[in-house]
């Protein structure tokens, strides 16, 4: 499993063209979050490795099938391109070498995922993502996905569009990512068990996205979805 997880470290490192990089600094999350989640897949029987040619921090783990692999000796391009296509499948957030895990259709949960309205939903049908919680500053009460297309949140691509909003972005919980990956290994192992709700609340999802003026333009037939898992606990609120 490959687990890739963007921060600012390889733009300020490899990309350091005296230009301020922090206009999409909310795309980047905490390694932390996802060391629960490393350990379950490990404890499975996967081996996890922690991609990235430049990272902030070390992944602070010791378990014999999770490997830091972005801060070891082993890591090189030709290894990055090669582990990325012949993954079992990844856990990851969107960024660079994000896009070999889609060329080569590898299963995909990506999390922390933004902007919602951007997300690539040609991936293979078991493939998912879940977007990180947006909020109102005022009173940290979460937008629905109709107050996201409403508002434009749903498609902004700068820090600064979510300040000047008045809105905060709100990193997926180390509790969402793990239920999140589990749900994708469940599927492809053919453990998942469906709930006749599941099908609703992705229809209503779906339904309400495809009202963004936007939408024609960036997506054609949806293959991958939102996690299951997600909708089932926050449907009430998120698709209201």
């Amino acid at each position: 499993v490959c687990l890739i997880v963007r921060d600012s470290a390889y733009k300020e490192k490899h990309q350091n063209w005296k230009r301020d990089w922090s206009y999409h600094s909310y795309r980047d999350s905490d390694i932390d979050t996802y060391e629960s989640a490393a350990l379950r897949l490990a404890d499975k029987g996967y081996w996890v490795l922690r991609m990235g040619k430049a990272v902030n921090k070390t992944l602070k783990l010791d378990h014999p099938r999770i490997v830091d692999y972005a801060n070891s000796g082993y890591r090189s391009d030709f290894h990055d391109i090669w582990l990325t296509a012949n993954c079992s499948f990844a856990l990851m957030t969107n960024t660079g070498i994000a896009d070999v895990v889609y060329i080569y259709r590898r299963p995909t949960a990506l999390v922390n995922a933004l902007p919602l309205g951007h997300i690539n939903t040609t991936l293979n049908p078991v493939s998912m993502w879940l977007p990180k919680t947006i909020v109102w500053a005022k009173n940290n009460n979460p937008l629905t996905l109709r107050e996201q297309i409403d508002t434009g949140v749903i498609g902004f691509i700068r820090t600064d569009q979510y300040e000047q909003a008045g809105v905060l972005v709100v990193d997926n919980s180390s509790q969402a990512i793990i239920d999140t990956v589990l749900e994708l290994e469940f599927k492809l192992t053919g453990r998942w068990e469906a709930d006749s709700v599941d099908a609703l609340n992705q229809d209503k999802f779906w339904q309400t996205l495809q009202t963004w003026e936007q939408f024609s333009k960036f997506h054609g037939q949806p293959k991958s979805r939102m996690p299951d898992s997600f909708l089932r606990l926050n449907s009430e609120w998120f698709l209201a």
